[in-house]
């Protein structure tokens, strides 16, 4: 009779254990989805503000009304104040770094996206639409990972920003660290209008001198390849081991590929394929 009672108190511990777990898991999931919501929503304004501000300098409102274009100026920054608030609500919220590298991206490409938009002179209609697309892949890419995180079945389809265009699909190793290194860094690359140059290569410190040659040399070299078409810079990522490395390139269109292959003398030879 003793062991049965026992047996029915901890049948009912452990039972009020698990309903606790689940109750914590399902709070913890109400507010992640909540989250998500709410970063996209935020999203949705952020990019409504930037297409606002680009509007309003294209018809030369910036010299005919300096109090509207302060306002507009003012939203933004209130937008990404709430930015900021919300990544601090992403610590607790959501624990896996790539998440959180993610959003940290996202923020960033507002604010270049922004800086575009006040230069003195203004960006050409396809390069606005280059910097937007930037801005919504990114989007995309939060909302993929932060759905799945929160329990949330859904996929969000690319928006097709331009292909990547790679020369040496080798070492495929070596490949996946670099992607896994680009989710799980919060610094995010350069953006589609300035070039860049980057080295994963083992044996070759980034910090070396032999390193910081060459990504001098392949930054020289690719510095003016920017296509005129499309209004997009090359980017170049050396990957692999010191003395037999690849090279991605990442550009908008094969004319321009070609004409990087055709710069890189030095190291186009190390090309295989090329695929769009």
């Amino acid at each position: 009779m003793i062991s049965g009672i026992v047996g029915a108190i901890v049948g009912a511990a452990v039972a009020h254990i698990i309903d606790a777990a689940r109750e914590r898991r399902r709070g913890k999931r109400s507010a992640q989805r909540a989250l998500v919501g709410e970063i996209i929503s935020l999203h949705a304004d952020m990019r409504a503000g930037l297409v606002a501000l680009d509007a309003f300098r294209r018809t030369g409102g910036e010299e005919r009304d300096p109090i509207r274009f302060s306002e507009l100026i003012g939203r933004l920054t209130q937008l990404e104040g709430k930015a900021s608030q919300v990544a601090f609500m992403l610590l607790p919220s959501f624990t896996r770094t790539r998440i959180r590298a993610a959003y940290g991206k996202l923020r960033s490409r507002f604010h270049e996206t922004k800086l575009l938009l006040l230069q003195a002179q203004l960006p050409s209609s396809k390069l606005r639409e280059v910097a937007f697309d930037w801005i919504d892949n990114q989007t995309n890419k939060f909302g993929e990972l932060a759905a799945a995180a929160a329990g949330v079945p859904t996929r969000y389809g690319n928006t097709g920003l331009f292909p990547v265009m790679y020369i040496g699909l080798g070492k495929k190793a070596a490949k996946r660290w670099m992607t896994k290194y680009d989710d799980l860094n919060a610094t995010d690359r350069e953006p589609p209008w300035r070039p860049e140059v980057r080295l994963f290569i083992r044996g070759m410190p980034n910090g070396s001198d032999e390193a910081k040659e060459l990504r001098t040399f392949t930054e020289r070299q690719i510095a003016n390849l920017r296509c005129a078409r499309h209004e997009r810079a090359v980017h170049v990522t050396l990957y692999g081991l010191k003395n037999s490395f690849d090279i991605e390139i990442e550009a908008c269109c094969q004319d321009t590929v070609d004409r990087t292959v055709r710069a890189l003398p030095g190291l186009a030879s190390r090309k295989r394929q090329v695929d769009s």
